[in-house]
């Protein structure tokens, strides 16, 4: 019998990855008895993933003991490490208690065999980019910092040199005109990424970015350079044509108080600036900020939920 299930392994698994620890599993279950009391459970000599047609034969099943199921996957996972092998593995063993070494060369060996598939391969591609494309930013925030957080020191150095060396300019050049050419075509998700970066900010966050900001527009050397950008953006007839054709967004809403009380409602700043002469840049600075501010007549900051008071 121990004959036989060898030599189905071999035709189907080909040569192992250790022909000692196939002789070992098979010696271990080949003939297993136990008819004590202590906990036991059914295990197939050739695995389900691999060998279905045996599925239900008498001598393909076994019963073990709890520790010695946990043994016979250790050493069929050696025998052959292949990823299919372990999933049982995994699930039967603590965290604590798997091998990394041998689940780092199972994966690649997976990943390996399902690159040399280009058909299956671009499928997969496909599909799994479609599955990310659905997650929330929240949710691909946190597998990536749980997939950093496990990382040594030394781990994190290394995947750092290895990142350097395949962001060659060639690649960043083309990533760039591929990040240009979707944001064209789907103008919106710029607004829309801003808007999700900057809400999910945390406070300490968010006042050091807005104090590099306002480092930068203290510089005049960076603020000339900014200039002449958006000079240049806007003597290109494509972008002034593209500006023009753009949907227009409604505008802010805002609610004025007077000095005695009445209430004005009105969208958009440039409305406000052009009907009260007020200066754009303190309704922004002073708009819910509840702080007083001298506008002729003097006018005070009520803040409001349902709109940006201007008081």
């Amino acid at each position: 019998m121990k004959t036989f299930i060898y030599n189905l392994f071999i035709q189907k698994d080909g040569i192992p990855d250790s022909i000692d620890k196939l002789i070992e599993y098979l010696d271990l279950i080949i003939g297993y008895e136990y008819n004590g009391d202590a906990y036991t459970e059914k295990h197939h000599i050739l695995p389900r993933v691999s060998y279905n047609e045996h599925i239900n034969k008498d001598w393909n099943i076994v019963k073990l003991k709890y520790e010695d199921h946990i043994k016979a996957h250790e050493l069929l996972f050696e025998a052959y490490n292949f990823r299919k092998y372990g999933r049982t593995l995994n699930f039967m063993k603590s965290n604590v208690a798997k091998n990394g070494e041998l689940l780092s060369i199972a994966s690649k060996k997976g990943w390996e065999s399902l690159k040399n598939n280009k058909e299956v391969y671009e499928q997969w591609k496909k599909a799994h980019s479609e599955y990310m494309k659905g997650l929330s930013p929240e949710e691909q925030g946190r597998r990536a910092k749980k997939g950093w957080d496990k990382l040594t020191d030394e781990q994190y150095q290394e995947r750092c040199n290895i990142n350097k060396e395949i962001w060659t300019d060639e690649l960043k050049e083309w990533k760039s005109n591929q990040m240009k050419q979707y944001l064209e075509e789907n103008p919106e998700e710029s607004s829309r990424r801003a808007f999700l970066k900057y809400k999910n900010m945390p406070p300490e966050k968010f006042n050091e970015f807005k104090s590099k900001m306002n480092d930068v527009n203290k510089d005049p050397i960076k603020r000339e350079k900014a200039g002449l950008s958006m000079k240049k953006q806007w003597s290109d007839p494509d972008f002034i044509e593209k500006m023009k054709n753009r949907k227009k967004k409604p505008g802010d809403a805002y609610e004025l108080i007077s000095p005695v009380g009445e209430r004005l409602n009105r969208e958009g700043l440039h409305k406000i600036v052009n009907e009260f002469n007020f200066n754009i840049s303190l309704i922004r600075k002073y708009t819910n900020s509840n702080q007083p501010v001298s506008l002729p007549p003097n006018k005070k900051i009520i803040n409001e939920k349902t709109a940006n008071t201007i008081g």
